[in-house]
């Protein structure tokens, strides 16, 4: 039939939008893959925590729902640079909405980011 062919050729586009925008927080998978860019990038992650989720109301006028989460790390300058490129460029949408850095011992520096992550229930 013509609705499931289409269907079939959507499959994909599906796949990509799930992971943008999970059905739950899957805070778990999101701190996973923030380590693993982290590891690629030789960032030491310090701290990563996230902030309260807002519990979801059967009836919401919301399209989307969200949470906050803070890393915070130490690395080169331009390891640190090159970490914060890679988290824009998640499958996963956030938005990093404060980024410090500043200097520590040994020609290193620290990144303090806190940003949101989004989920549609």
């Amino acid at each position: 039939s013509t609705l499931g062919k289409k269907y079939s050729e959507m499959q994909d586009d599906l796949s990509i939008i799930n992971s943008a925008i999970p059905n739950d927080p899957n805070i778990p998978l999101l701190f996973g893959q923030i380590q693993s860019i982290a590891s690629q990038h030789t960032i030491k992650i310090d701290t990563l925590q996230n902030f309260q989720v807002e519990l979801v109301k059967e009836k919401s006028d919301q399209d989307y729902h969200s949470y906050s989460f803070s890393i915070s790390g130490v690395g080169a300058f331009d390891d640190i640079a090159d970490f914060i490129s890679s988290l824009t460029h998640m499958e996963r949408i956030t938005n990093l909405e404060v980024v410090s850095l500043s200097k520590t011992t040994n020609n290193a520096s620290r990144v303090t980011l806190q940003g949101v992550a989004y989920y549609k229930p």
